[in-house]
């Protein structure tokens, strides 16, 4: 989502949700883990829930130049 309340000044924010699974790994893959069970298996380091944000400041200078934060 971006918004612009005011002039010279940008909003952002944005966010997304994982759920996730295996549903099928390779017998390999879970002998060398010492894993059993599909579900067992550990997942990478992934949240379940990710959010950022961040605001822009444009300050007009002379001759067209611009400064932003």
């Amino acid at each position: 989502m971006t918004a612009v309340p005011i002039e010279n000044r940008t909003l952002n924010a944005g966010g997304s949700v994982t759920d996730f699974k295996y549903l099928d790994i390779s017998t390999e893959m879970l002998t060398n883990s010492g894993v059993l069970r599909i579900s067992d298996y550990p997942e990478t380091m992934r949240p379940t829930f990710m959010s950022n944000s961040s605001g822009e400041y444009v300050q007009p200078l002379d001759d067209g130049i611009r400064l932003s934060l």
